[in-house]
């Protein structure tokens, strides 16, 4: 395995008062461009002041790795390597599909790899889902679609890109929907925080964000 690489989204002086909270995506292009945008310097968001950000970005045999398990055992060694993360009070925010996540032996497994430092980022049952609340007031026919006809293959990427425009798979795509991230945050329709496999649309991408702007996500 070769290591992770971290870069701080934007330079900071005072870095060292802050807690650290690092991004460690399931992509490596959509959820890279959406947090890159979201918490870099001159967002629209206001971070709490006690934070900071860097992006943990996957490289050399470890830049496909997309498995849930496999990115948070990556995180562990990682942080267990020590690169200045102090388990005590940084955070790293793991983000990934539900879809990914087969059964409840998985899930379970999951659960018990879970650390305090650890915090998981997830959208049941992929991503695109949250990106679609970005451009849309309800899911509700999609929703029912997607489960009555058996998880149509890229349907939600389909929706995505007919009506955004982009690429559901880009960089670009996730900066789009950091910057219409506003219209996903009025909706709390799909809010959940409980790790779970049902036939549902549910994020807690919304709840994540919204601590990270009151510093609760310290807590966490």
């Amino acid at each position: 395995m070769t290591p992770l690489e971290f870069k701080f989204l934007y330079e900071d002086e005072t870095i060292n008062d802050r807690t650290i909270v690092e991004f460690l995506s399931e992509g490596t292009m959509t959820e890279v461009g959406f947090y890159s945008q979201l918490f870099s310097k001159g967002s629209p968001l206001k971070p709490h002041n006690t934070l900071t950000f860097k992006e943990a970005k996957k490289t050399g045999n470890d830049k496909g790795v997309s498995d849930p398990i496999t990115l948070v055992n990556l995180a562990k060694r990682e942080i267990d390597n020590n690169h200045d993360f102090d388990k005590n009070k940084d955070k790293i925010i793991i983000t990934f599909d539900l879809d990914r996540v087969e059964d409840d032996n998985r899930l379970n497994e999951l659960k018990s790899l879970k650390e305090p430092y650890i915090i998981y980022c997830f959208t049941n049952p992929k991503f695109e889902m949250y990106m679609l609340l970005t451009l849309l007031d309800d899911l509700s026919d999609l929703e029912r679609e997607y489960y009555e006809k058996g998880f149509p293959n890229n349907i939600l990427e389909r929706n995505f890109s007919n009506i955004a425009h982009h690429n559901s798979k880009t960089k670009g795509a996730g900066i789009f929907v950091a910057k219409n991230v506003q219209h996903a945050l009025a909706i709390s329709k799909y809010d959940s925080n409980r790790l779970s496999l049902n036939n549902s649309f549910f994020t807690n991408v919304n709840l994540l964000i919204n601590a990270i702007i009151d510093g609760s996500i310290v807590d966490w």
